[in-house]
């Protein structure tokens, strides 16, 4: 992986489950081709040794999300990833 062991990727993207609780529709857009939730990343994530330490809600295109993750075990998971968990499906 290229990713150095204390290293932090970070991504951000439209949050499918706000868009549809917000009934934002409008706000899809044809070069944002996919549109994801929290729940099924972390287990995604897992599977490539990786861990999602942090997650930030925005408001910007109907609600996105910002992830950062790294090696499991390398950063401390922060409490807005459990509150992201139980809120964002």
């Amino acid at each position: 992986m290229l990713l150095k062991p204390t290293g932090v990727l970070t991504l951000e993207f439209p949050h499918l489950a706000q868009l549809i609780e917000l009934n934002e529709f409008d706000t899809i857009y044809h070069e944002h081709v996919f549109y994801f939730s929290l729940r099924p990343l972390v287990p995604l994530f897992a599977r490539q040794g990786l861990a999602i330490f942090q997650v930030e809600r925005l408001p910007i295109h109907g609600g996105s999300l910002r992830i950062f993750a790294g090696h499991a075990g390398a950063h401390p998971e922060d409490a807005s990833v459990v509150s992201a968990e139980s809120t964002c499906r």
